[in-house]
């Protein structure tokens, strides 16, 4: 029996409820509900198709490279898009965001090769509206977002494993980023120190210009 999954970053509740109320607004002026049917999320591996057998292996490999990656300051800004089918908001290509993706990337060319592995290049985002826009509805409404501006800062300290239950996606397992500065000569005398994550804020906020 297959099961259907995605892996991705969530942002925290603050910033998700921001996002959220972007995409209605999106919605209601310019009839695109798709994006709304899936959760608001940074895509780290696309939907792909698993027997269900697999998972206990996939959440064991997941869990170890979240011992492997640190939590991260990442930034959210503006607008953006994908030709003609997406508009977004862009978020910053951190080195350690991109390393997760990469150790993702590798762990399924390695485990799973039998399962579809991504093809695009990785470009962060959260998903605003997607395919269900008309091309002239489209460019009409990039050139209102394009001028519009956000701004959102938030820790990333982990990532999440979601399963299709075949109305929607289901958080199924979050994993904790957890790992430890390399040290390095230069650091062998500096105490080792992990970010307090609980000290630390979102921060979020939009401008809209006309």
């Amino acid at each position: 029996m297959k099961g259907l999954y995605f892996i991705a970053i969530v942002p925290p509740k603050e910033i998700a409820e921001c996002i959220h109320e972007i995409r209605l607004a999106f919605a209601e002026k310019f009839h695109s509900e798709e994006a709304l049917k899936s959760p608001i999320h940074l895509t780290l591996k696309e939907p792909f198709t698993m027997d269900i057998k697999e998972e206990i292996i996939l959440r064991r490999k997941l869990s170890f490279i979240a011992t492997q990656h640190q939590p991260f300051q990442h930034r959210l800004n503006n607008y953006g898009r994908f030709q003609k089918h997406a508009i977004f908001i862009q978020a910053e290509k951190h080195p350690f965001l991109v390393a997760l993706k990469s150790s993702i990337r590798k762990m399924f060319r390695a485990n799973f090769y039998h399962v579809q592995q991504d093809q695009m290049p990785f470009n962060p985002h959260y998903t605003i509206a997607y395919r269900d826009i008309s091309e002239q509805v489209f460019e009409k409404a990039f050139a209102e977002y394009e001028h519009k501006k956000f701004f959102a800062e938030l820790m990333c300290n982990e990532f999440t494993l979601f399963k299709h239950d075949g109305k929607q996606w289901q958080n199924m397992e979050d994993f904790k980023l957890c790992g430890l500065p390399e040290i390095t000569l230069f650091d062998e005398k500096t105490p080792l120190s992990t970010p307090n994550i609980e000290k630390e804020t979102s921060k979020v906020e939009t401008l809209n210009k006309t």
